[in-house]
Parts: C-alpha cells; sequence; structure tokens
C-alpha cells in the first residue's frame, strides 16, 4: 500500500521524480504524475485504516465481555497500590522538608545565640 498524503513521509525521504498531493510535505509515491493515481492511493490506504480501527473495535468489544471485570478488579488493586505509594512519597518529602527546617531554625539559633 502507498504512502500518498501521509504526513509523516518527507521530501528527503521520497524517491524523486514523485509528484506532490495534498501538501508540500507530502509525496505520491506511484511513478506516474497523476493525481488520479495519487487519489486511488489514498483511498486503498484509507480502506486500510478504516478496516484495521474496525477490527480494534471489535476485539476491545470482546475482550472487554471477556475479561473486562477481572481487568476492572485489577485496575482497582492497581489504583489503591498506586495511591499508596504517593501517600509514601508525599510523606518522605514532609520528612525531607522538617528535617531541612530544623536545620534552618538550628542555624539560625546558633548564629544568632549569645555566648
Amino acid at each position: 500500500m502507498s504512502q500518498c498524503c501521509d504526513t509523516n513521509s518527507s521530501k528527503d525521504n521520497t524517491p524523486s521524480g514523485h509528484t506532490e498531493c495534498c501538501d508540500t510535505q507530502a509525496k505520491c509515491p506511484s511513478q506516474s504524475d497523476s493525481p488520479i493515481d495519487c487519489a486511488a492511493d489514498m483511498w486503498r490506504q484509507a480502506f486500510g485504516d478504516a478496516m484495521k480501527q474496525v477490527q480494534v473495535d471489535l476485539l476491545k468489544a470482546r475482550i472487554n465481555k471477556a475479561w473486562g471485570p477481572m481487568m476492572e478488579t485489577s485496575a482497582d488493586a492497581l489504583i489503591a497500590s498506586m495511591g499508596a505509594r504517593w501517600e509514601s512519597m508525599i510523606a518522605d518529602v514532609k520528612a525531607q522538608e522538617a528535617c531541612g527546617d530544623f536545620k534552618h531554625k538550628l542555624h539560625d539559633l546558633w548564629l544568632s545565640a549569645k555566648k
């Protein structure tokens, strides 16, 4: 299948002699200078893309039906685990800040203290 009007293609990667179509970034990969050939290539590519999207949608529905409840429970377990980890990281930051605050107060106390 062609990559006509594929926005990921660049002028450097396109063989010479190919015509531009759609925009200045994309090149029509057919050997013909015909915009009709380019349009036909785009339709073939779009058909393949649409077919893949339908396949993905069908599989998503079947996966959800077969394993949805287990995946929901797994997602809940992940959220609980990540929540505990997040709280732990926040507690570590608070402990480090408390230590830093103490050192700063001690520093100020020692510098201002009369001997």
